[in-house]
C-alpha cells in the first residue's frame, strides 16, 4: 500500500472503511445523526430505528425531509463536503417529523382554546 493511499484511508472514520454502503445512503444517515451533532452514519441508523419504533409514519417523514433538504443543497451547489457530512440533512429530518406532527398539535391547541372560551361564557 502506498503512503498516499494510506493517508486517504486514515481520513475516513473506522466504521466506514470496510462498509460497502453507497455515499448517498451514508449522507442521509449522517444527516439524521447530525440531529444530535453526531457525524456518524451508525448514529443515524440508531436514531432512525428509534423514530421508526415510535411511529413508522414519523420515520418516513424524517427520511423524506432529509432527502428533500439534501437534494436542495445539492441543486443550490453548496459544499459537497458539507453535504456528505449531513449538515443540510438534519434540519430536513426535523421538518419532516414536525410536518406530520403539526396538524395534531394545532388541533389540540384549538380544542383547548375553544374549551376555555366556552367555560368563560358559562360563568
Amino acid at each position: 500500500m502506498e503512503i498516499s493511499e494510506n493517508r486517504k484511508l486514515r481520513k475516513k472514520p473506522t466504521a466506514e472503511l470496510f462498509t460497502p454502503v453507497p455515499d448517498y445512503i451514508t449522507t442521509i444517515l449522517r444527516g439524521v445523526g447530525q440531529v444530535m451533532f453526531q457525524n456518524n452514519a451508525l448514529t443515524g441508523i440508531l436514531f432512525l430505528a428509534g423514530i421508526f419504533y415510535n411511529s413508522w409514519l414519523m420515520g418516513l417523514g424524517a427520511i423524506a425531509g432529509n432527502i428533500a433538504s439534501t437534494i436542495t443543497a445539492k441543486v443550490l451547489k453548496y459544499s459537497d463536503e458539507d453535504i456528505k457530512n449531513g449538515l443540510y440533512g438534519f434540519n430536513g429530518t426535523l421538518v419532516g417529523i414536525i410536518t406530520l406532527t403539526a396538524p395534531f398539535v394545532i388541533a389540540t391547541w384549538t380544542t383547548l382554546l375553544v374549551q376555555s372560551r366556552l367555560k368563560e361564557k358559562d360563568r
